[in-house]
């Protein structure tokens, strides 16, 4: 995990979409005050959901730069890994059993080059997992803490990536199963 960070660090954000509109999209809400209302920039920067985005300006923001950005995805890397640690303990593996689930989903290769780049995808998984987690929970536990935390995470989803919908028929198999 750390080649990822290391990695994220040493080489400056350089993927198309991280120069076409991730951190140019920073830059625009920057350079004018505030994150709504953008006149220019590409469709890309003005109509994409924007909270992936977001989490990048603050890095920009602390440390006057995109130098640190990477770190974003490097870290809801590591907090997904302890999201599938935790799904694997809800389904009542044992320890070592979840354990081992979660080391190995951060090792797998879309995980590494996510954690190591500018892309947003680690964010909208994260917040795609805790919506499923929290959402078992709730159905499980009847909690309504549970439920707030789902609403919010599924909200999150939806504002960091459209993409989140693909998602959707692997929540609904775990809702009935959950269910049934």
């Amino acid at each position: 995990r750390r080649g990822a960070l290391v990695l994220g660090l040493a080489i400056a954000p350089n993927t198309w979409d991280s120069q076409m509109y991730r951190l140019s999209r920073v830059a625009l809400w920057i350079q004018d005050g505030g994150v709504f209302g953008l006149d220019s920039g590409t469709a890309y920067e003005r109509e994409y959901a924007p909270n992936g985005e977001i989490t990048y300006g603050w890095t920009v923001l602390l440390w006057d730069g995109d130098r640190f950005a990477a770190v974003i995805p490097w870290l809801f890397s590591l907090a997904s890994g302890a999201l599938v640690y935790e799904g694997a303990r809800f389904l009542r593996f044992a320890r070592a059993p979840a354990l081992f689930a979660g080391a190995m989903f951060l090792l797998l290769p879309q995980t590494l080059v996510q954690a190591s780049s500018t892309l947003i995808d680690m964010q909208a998984a994260f917040f795609v997992g805790v919506f499923a987690l929290y959402g078992a929970r709730a159905f499980r536990d009847t909690s309504r803490s549970d439920i707030v935390i789902a609403a919010l995470a599924l909200g999150l989803a939806i504002g960091t990536k459209g993409t989140f919908v693909i998602a959707i028929p692997g929540l609904l198999a775990i809702a009935i199963a959950v269910v049934v």
